[in-house]
């Protein structure tokens, strides 16, 4: 799921610490009040073998989130009650391909249960190809504990377990059947401070939900995912079953930056280490980075 292309823009909503108004000059007697929400996320990846799509939001009327624009894709989102969410892909950025996608998001009792993806390749020889996910949502106690992912014969691709401590996700572990039958793992240990977690500090790659969700889906979703982190991640290592043949996180370290007017978060530090098996790579057998970062923008409207 990690979508390791390119770069820039990611969505968001509503004030991290709360939602005071601000207040915009005016020359009226009667100054509107203004509030802030998400408009973008974007990836800044200097010092590490790989980047990360990101997104821009839109809004509608209503408030809810109409479009998200990737580097890649551009998507729709509608609501067609309250039961579904539906994205359709409405522009591609891909070379000498054409693709097509429905992707729909079922809820009851305000949590995601399913979601579906059906998607075709049109290729400039005329071939096609497609692409297909079911993928289930299971809870305890209203907290997500499993995601699983599968093609159109029924057959499980991928799954992701969750294990909670103190109220947070404490570990995560992340499962793929690759072309020959056999699983391979990879295991995240997340720690926490011990204050309130910062509205959308978890939308972004290293988070234990979005990171197996996606980073375009999770901001339009993640109030439909059970319970919440109740901290802050500070930092998080990774695990691995099999031999990782391409550069992969061994650990990170996280700090969060918050505007000092509005208290929003607006950035988040990355640091840490990449490692590979590959002893003809590089970056064999680690790396350290400290360039890395998550850079949230907001944009004012009238409440």
């Amino acid at each position: 799921m990690n979508r390791m292309l390119l770069l820039f823009a990611v969505p968001l909503l509503l004030n991290c610490s709360g939602n005071e108004p601000i207040k915009a000059p005016a020359d009226d007697e009667e100054t509107p009040n203004y509030s802030k929400r998400l408009k973008s996320i974007s990836y800044q990846t200097p010092d590490v073998p790989f980047s990360y799509d990101g997104l821009i939001l839109n809004y509608n009327q209503e408030g809810k989130i109409q479009r998200a624009d990737s580097f890649m894709w551009d998507y729709e989102i509608s609501y067609p009650s309250d039961a579904v969410i539906e994205f359709v892909v409405v522009d591609d950025r891909l070379s000498n391909v054409k693709y097509n996608e429905l992707k729909r998001f079922f809820i009851k009792d305000n949590k995601i249960t399913h979601h579906t993806v059906n998607g075709t390749y049109l290729y400039a020889n005329n071939t096609t190809s497609g692409v297909y996910d079911s993928v289930t949502y299971n809870y305890q106690n209203d907290r997500l504990i499993k995601i699983e992912s599968f093609d159109k014969n029924k057959t499980l691709k991928r799954y992701a377990t969750y294990t909670y401590a103190n109220n947070n996700i404490s570990e995560v572990k992340r499962s793929y059947i690759n072309y020959k039958k056999v699983t391979e793992t990879t295991t995240l240990t997340f720690t926490y401070d011990n204050t309130p977690r910062i509205q959308w500090s978890n939308s972004n790659y290293y988070a234990p939900l979005a990171g197996f969700i996606g980073f375009r889906d999770y901001p339009i979703i993640q109030d439909k995912l059970g319970k919440l982190n109740q901290n802050n991640i500070t930092g998080i290592t990774y695990q691995y079953d099999h031999p990782v043949l391409s550069p992969s996180f061994s650990s990170i370290q996280l700090t969060y930056v918050r505007n000092k007017d509005t208290n929003l978060l607006e950035e988040v530090k990355l640091k840490g280490h990449i490692k590979t098996d590959d002893k003809n790579s590089d970056y064999y057998p680690t790396k350290a980075f400290d360039k890395c970062a998550v850079v949230i923008e907001y944009e004012k409207y009238i409440k």
